[in-house]
């Protein structure tokens, strides 16, 4: 991966995934809303209002340093 995003992306994903296992009960139950995709939408709004605390400036450095490390190994080669 020589894309400092495509980590990011990752980590958000990842912390999302857990947030939405946590709530697969909740998922399957249409409760207030008139269809289950509107409840659906909601826990994902919320699952990612509450995961993109994962991407942090050091985070986001990590990667890039991770990137260009392995840009420059592939340059030497």
């Amino acid at each position: 991966m020589l894309n400092p995003i495509e980590g990011c992306w990752n980590s958000l994903k990842t912390r999302m995934k857990k947030r939405l296992a946590d709530r697969k009960e909740e998922m399957m139950v249409r409760g207030d809303y008139d269809m289950y995709k509107e409840h659906w939408l909601a826990i994902m709004k919320e699952a990612v209002e509450t995961s993109k605390c994962v991407i942090t400036r050091r985070l986001v450095w990590r990667f890039e340093r991770h990137c260009l490390r392995h840009c420059v190994a592939a340059e030497r080669e």
